[in-house]
């Protein structure tokens, strides 16, 4: 059957509902056409092959996941670690409420009877660890930063056996160990005198806690509640906004301002928007496309990808350390999460990674 509808623009609509021999007891969803009989999706055939497309899916989530340290950094003397870290989640919400209402709607009973866990990882995994990788920004580079996120994974494995006793193979051990090394060396810059003396950037020790604070905040995703995804996450950045608000009222009350520059808006835009949501949503669309298997290959682009961008905007230079520390990091990384004969409990492990690879940072 056909019908046709007029809009007050006079432009007609037509909308087909077919059903093929095969679907005759499911029943086939409507599709629209247009004039000439043409599926509406034709129009768009760019687009479609995109939303289809895993692997440019997730070089797109990469993307946008590096380039957030690298704003941070960018405008780091224009606008303060609380503003930053508060309008960003502020952003979030707003545009995520768009897409989450009805389920928040649906879900508000669950959200209440949940609240302290809800609380608590919000203000661990998103007020805190913002603040502090932003506030760390503001003393070390965006390299640094970007090459010991890198280490999350195996930080996660370990944080894992430690809190939730996982059982985990000698290899993951190792790997684990290896990574933390690599992150050791750029944090002390490659410097045995450094280590020695306990003698650090406090930028780059606010980015190590960050990568402790973003790991713990993943090892207990397996605690939240059972929810939608997208009210889990909208809940969470009204969490993040709420747990440093006070402070961040008090430093306006204090004469600390952001600079009247269009930079800041722009900045705190693109950090509230592309990889607190969309990275998200390109994300979760490519686990659906090919499995959360092939798609936890593509967490280890957004320091490869940070890095890159970091030397051609930011003008930024890698030091002998840096390949050091990342050779150790990415080597460890590859140990602890590469397949082998697995206890029953790695396969957890595994899924919370992802799932923490899914979500804003």
């Amino acid at each position: 059957m056909h019908y046709v509808q007029r809009d007050d623009a006079d432009r007609i609509m037509v909308q087909a509902k077919f059903c093929e021999p095969e679907e005759a007891q499911g029943g086939a969803p409507d599709r629209q056409i247009d004039q000439k009989g043409h599926p509406l999706t034709h129009r768009f055939p760019i687009f479609q092959r995109a939303w289809g497309s895993a692997g440019l899916l997730l070089c797109a989530a990469s993307l946008f996941w590096a380039l957030n340290p690298i704003v941070a950094r960018a405008v780091h003397h224009l606008v303060t670690p609380l503003g930053m870290a508060f309008w960003r989640w502020v952003v979030a919400m707003g545009v995520g409420l768009l897409f989450a209402w009805p389920h928040l709607v649906a879900d508000r009973r669950a959200i209440l009877q949940n609240w302290k866990m809800l609380s608590f990882l919000g203000t661990l995994g998103i007020g805190a660890f913002a603040l502090v990788v932003y506030w760390g920004l503001q003393y070390t580079t965006a390299t640094n930063n970007l090459m010991m996120q890198g280490a999350m994974p195996s930080m996660i494995l370990l944080l894992s056996t430690v809190i939730f006793r996982d059982r985990i193979t000698i290899g993951q051990l190792a790997g684990t160990l290896v990574s933390l090394a690599g992150l050791l060396v750029i944090v002390a810059q490659g410097s045995l005198a450094n280590i020695l003396a306990m003698t650090f950037n406090r930028g780059d020790a606010a980015a190590l806690f960050g990568v402790f604070l973003y790991s713990l905040y993943s090892t207990l995703l397996r605690k939240k509640p059972a929810i939608h995804q997208l009210s889990f996450l909208v809940t969470l950045f009204a969490v993040g906004a709420a747990s440093i608000a006070i402070p961040y009222l008090l430093e306006i009350a204090h004469g600390h301002y952001m600079a009247a520059r269009i930079e800041v808006p722009l900045a705190i835009l693109y950090v509230g928007i592309f990889p607190s949501l969309l990275a998200y949503f390109f994300f979760n669309r490519s686990v659906d496309l090919i499995g959360v298997a092939r798609a936890s290959i593509y967490m280890n682009l957004p320091p490869v990808f940070g890095v890159a961008l970091a030397i051609l905007l930011l003008g930024e230079h890698l030091a002998p350390f840096h390949i050091a520390g990342a050779a150790l990091v990415g080597a460890g990384v590859f140990m602890a999460t590469r397949r082998e004969d697995e206890p029953p409990a790695a396969g957890r492990v595994e899924t919370v990674a992802v799932e923490a690879a899914s979500s804003p940072r």
